[in-house]
């Protein structure tokens, strides 16, 4: 059962990905190429911020809702997913996607932003955008409580 601190959180979560989705389609349609490295950087870690987006999503139900940790080791991401898929909070065929949106953040993480490329990041952004909007359709699918008195979060 959704508490209503995980409706919130998820609501936020919701809001912020769209955010950061229009971001992500403005520059690719207004932005000419080339893109310079600062651009491609910070591409790269909004792509980056919208695969957390899906792993804050499955941590909030897995470790809030199911109350189930998940071990935090070198491979707790791909666990999460894993974990995600078996619960049934990721709809089919998107794994490939995650993969690779998982391998930006990666890169960002570890100090590669600088090696953000404009044409793969060209080809993952949609691809990323289309996976993050079905992962939350599913999940609004099987929670339909969760628009239920939905609240755009306000700024603090």
């Amino acid at each position: 059962m959704l508490h209503e601190r995980h409706r919130e959180s998820l609501w936020i979560v919701f809001h912020k990905s769209l955010q950061t989705m229009g971001e992500l389609e403005s520059a690719l349609q207004n932005t000419p190429s080339p893109w310079s490295m600062p651009l491609c950087a910070g591409m790269g870690t909004l792509l980056g911020n919208l695969y957390m987006s899906v792993e804050n999503i499955l941590r909030l139900f897995i470790e809030g809702v199911y109350r189930e940790k998940i071990i935090k080791d070198e491979s707790w991401h791909q666990r999460l997913v894993s974990v995600g898929v078996v619960k049934g909070l990721l709809p089919a065929g998107i794994d490939d996607t995650l993969q690779n949106m998982r391998a930006f953040r990666h890169r960002l993480i570890h100090g590669y932003g600088i090696d953000m490329d404009e044409e793969k990041l060209r080809i993952a952004i949609p691809e990323a955008i289309a996976a993050y909007e079905k992962v939350e359709a599913h999940i609004r699918a099987k929670y339909p409580e969760l628009s239920e008195g939905e609240r755009t979060p306000t700024k603090e």
